[in-house]
């Protein structure tokens, strides 16, 4: 995957979590700088903020902007009043800045509002885990 650009209120931690994946991307607190043509913007904020980000990015980049949240417990129709693409992308696990993570061994749950969205999610959950399901609202609540 290419990771064009990480966004964070906080400068510091957006370059912080740039160099922590090892890609030369950028990093930046200021929404205007985003990119503006990306295949996909996922949102891994905590689910209080889901829906406060998805508006700012819906305002800045436009409202067919396809975007993904990665909560077990927030239905994906969060996102549905600033997109008319949205999904979900749930790593099935807790994670924390001090556990090294074998993705490979995480089970992943996808869900979009559209097929097209959809085989991307899928597609990007298969190059970290080769557990990957397609799962709803419900059946993902369940297992968080």
């Amino acid at each position: 995957m290419d990771i064009v650009a990480v966004y964070n209120r906080s400068l510091y931690a957006a370059k912080g979590l740039a160099a922590q994946m090892g890609v030369a991307t950028l990093a930046t607190d200021d929404w205007a700088q985003l990119p503006k043509n990306a295949d996909l913007y996922v949102l891994a904020v905590a689910d209080q903020a889901i829906g406060p980000v998805a508006q700012q990015l819906s305002a800045q980049l436009g409202p067919d902007v396809p975007m993904a949240h990665t909560s077990g417990a927030t239905p994906i129709t969060v996102l549905a009043p600033f997109t008319s693409r949205f999904g979900g992308l749930y790593p099935l696990q807790s994670f924390s800045n001090h556990r090294p993570i074998d993705f490979a061994q995480i089970p992943f749950c996808v869900q979009a509002s559209d097929p097209t969205l959809l085989n991307l999610l899928r597609a990007m959950a298969q190059k970290m885990s080769p557990q990957v399901y397609e799962l709803d609202d419900a059946q993902r609540a369940q297992l968080h």
